[in-house]
């Protein structure tokens, strides 16, 4: 339930601050973009994670080993710093 809320908060203040780091006239195109990265981005993270559990899973009971778990970890670990750096990157000035 936590997670669900920090998800929520964080969904809205990413939205009102690209609403307002962009001209009104694009504030429409700007969220929507933002919200069908979200998604896809949510998707792909989702099939990638469940393939990496299935792939570590026991051929015997079919639950995910430690180990699976700990490379979903760190992948989504390296996914996180990764993205966190280009937007380091490229990030340009925001209008005050």
């Amino acid at each position: 339930m936590l997670t669900a809320f920090a998800a929520g908060v964080g969904t809205t203040a990413l939205l009102a601050g690209t609403a307002t780091a962009v001209a009104t006239r694009d504030i429409g195109i700007a969220t929507s973009l933002l919200v069908v990265t979200r998604v896809i981005g949510v998707a792909l993270g989702v099939q990638i994670g469940g393939a990496i559990l299935d792939a570590g899973a026991h051929t015997a009971t079919g639950l995910p080993s430690e180990s699976a778990f700990v490379t979903g970890f760190v992948t989504a670990g390296l996914v996180a710093a990764l993205s966190l750096l280009v937007v380091r990157i490229t990030k340009k000035g925001t209008r005050a």
